[in-house]
């Protein structure tokens, strides 16, 4: 039976940056402390507003803070955008594509031993297309991908039907996503064996053959994609 699941999982390994109400001290540029905590942040005025551990507030620029303190309001504001799923877009697409395994590794078991057949197996490679897209003002830097894609693939064997589960993971390399910007991209593919062989057939290398009767179409049920950002 057919399913198609789509499980994504954000991630934010943060330093002392949370999203969430947080009262900490900020030291202005002169070495003047406050305490309060972000309510925004407007990256195209550079405005922030501030609130208080006396519950008032203030809009001030962002250049009124220490330097240290403007890179934590600027990772704030791209947490809390990254944690938004009206900032921060995802999704995915499943691609196909029919092709032929090499011949080189497809052999045929008969009783006087192997030879080279010629009808090559017909695999089903399947890769996924990641969509991204940051509605933010804020550039989002150290973005990461890890993937799992979830298959099946049903055999006979010695005149009994034996469905294998597999799982696939990968890891994309660390990439950044400018502000309003868009970035799709491809996992590895997982193959699948697309029609059924005749009896005897073999697939594999040659240090590792695996012998069936039947191969009996296969599967992709899914993929589970954690994103992960780095402040």
């Amino acid at each position: 039976m057919k399913r198609l699941v789509l499980f994504v999982c954000l991630m934010a390994m943060v330093s002392g940056v949370r999203a969430a109400t947080q009262y900490r001290d900020f030291t202005s540029a002169e070495g003047k402390t406050i305490r309060g905590c972000i309510k925004a942040y407007d990256p195209a005025k550079k405005m922030v507003t501030i609130e208080r551990d006396n519950r008032r507030t203030s809009k001030v620029p962002i250049t009124v803070f220490s330097e240290t303190d403007q890179a934590y309001i600027r990772d704030w504001e791209v947490l809390r955008c990254f944690m938004t799923d009206r900032f921060f877009k995802i999704s995915a697409k499943r691609k196909r594509r029919d092709n032929e395994a090499d011949s080189s590794t497809s052999r045929l078991q008969t009783e006087s031993g192997s030879f080279q057949s010629e009808k090559k197996r017909e695999v089903e490679d399947t890769h996924y297309e990641i969509l991204l897209g940051n509605r933010s003002a804020s550039e989002m830097k150290g973005l990461e991908i890890k993937y799992c894609i979830y298959y099946e693939q049903e055999e006979r064997r010695n005149d009994k039907e034996v469905c294998s589960q597999g799982v696939y993971c990968g890891k994309l390399p660390a990439f950044s996503m400018a502000s309003r910007g868009g970035k799709t991209i491809q996992t590895e593919a997982v193959s699948i064996f697309a029609e059924e062989l005749p009896p005897g057939w073999s697939y594999g290398n040659e240090s590792g053959r695996s012998s069936v009767d039947t191969v009996q179409r296969g599967d992709v049920h899914g993929i589970w994609i954690r994103v992960h950002l780095n402040l």
